[in-house]
């Protein structure tokens, strides 16, 4: 009596767990992580506008001054090189074409920067076949989730630990490649609202190269985000398809298989997006290669709990 006891109260445990976890599950999906996503970038964009009008006032006023400091210089070399008139007029014109172009840089910085990004998440997203958000991964993975609940015998107990545990592994890994996503859309409004200090340095011909980085920057933040959508696409397809093909029958063996699937689409998404940008703002090629990240030690750790499962 008293096993049969303590199996029944374990029973009736295992059942308020996972009805627990299906209220949680149908919560989030009536709140809806699209919303939640597109309200927190939505915040990030609007906040990084306001920035835009003080931010480019100081980079203006850091404009003006290295531009009188650079001035001051080069007039003081040509009095004391006791330069003709030729070439004080040919320093001159190079001193207003240099300046006058920085100036149209910083003053049109954020409206360019802006189309450079929005071309590049364009072309990821033409070339990858759909428009996928963060959310769009999540509720891939809520539908796995759900797909096991829905076949989980709740009669044989220590059936349901395996597939739950697989199941919110999968979800976890998936958030992670959604915050991959989310992190650079958040990084492409503070990079290009914020960034805009950076071209206050165009004023002098000594530290032009930073205000040349900030479209570096923004190069390598956009060409980052055109890869990371088109390997999220390729991956995204790849695991539809997939729980299609085993939402009939999905058992331990299965989801271990698309766990597998989802801890690769996860490395490869950290990895591969800051390779690319390697190209453009330099030094990211070698950090993306040879190195141990946490997504690698992530991925391991995942691979041994499931396996243990």
């Amino acid at each position: 009596m008293g096993t049969m006891s303590q199996n029944r109260v374990r029973l009736a445990i295992m059942l308020i767990t996972v009805v627990v976890l299906s209220t949680s599950v149908a919560q989030a999906q009536s709140t809806g992580p699209q919303g939640v996503v597109d309200d927190l970038l939505g915040k990030y964009k609007s906040a990084g506008k306001a920035w835009e009008a003080t931010i480019e006032q100081a980079a203006t006023k850091l404009f003006w001054l290295l531009a009188t400091i650079s001035l001051g210089w080069t007039c003081v070399s040509m009095a004391i090189k006791q330069s003709d008139l030729v070439e004080i007029v040919a320093e001159l014109c190079r001193f207003i074409m240099f300046t006058g172009l920085f100036l149209w840089l910083l003053t049109n910085g954020a409206a360019y920067g802006n189309d450079i990004i929005q071309s590049l998440s364009q072309l990821g997203t033409n070339a990858g076949g759909q428009g996928l958000t963060p959310g769009d991964i999540v509720n891939l993975a809520m539908q796995v989730y759900q797909n096991t609940l829905s076949h989980v015998n709740f009669l044989q107990p220590e059936s349901i630990v395996a597939p739950i545990i697989i199941a919110v592994i999968i979800l976890i890994v998936c958030a992670l490649v959604a915050v991959n996503m989310i992190l650079l859309l958040c990084a492409a409004w503070v990079v290009l609202y914020a960034g805009l200090i950076f071209l206050g340095f165009g004023g002098c011909r000594w530290t032009s190269d930073m205000a040349i980085n900030y479209y570096r920057t923004v190069l390598g933040v956009g060409v980052s985000l055109m890869t990371m959508k088109l390997i999220v696409a390729i991956g995204v397809r790849y695991l539809h398809d997939l729980v299609a093909s085993t939402s009939p029958n999905l058992n331990a063996s299965q989801l271990g298989i698309l766990l597998c699937a989802v801890i690769i689409l996860a490395v490869i998404s950290h990895r591969l997006p800051h390779m690319v940008a390697g190209m453009v703002v330099g030094g990211g090629h070698n950090g993306a290669i040879g190195g141990v990240g946490i997504m690698t030690l992530f991925a391991a750790g995942m691979v041994r709990t499931a396996t243990a499962g």
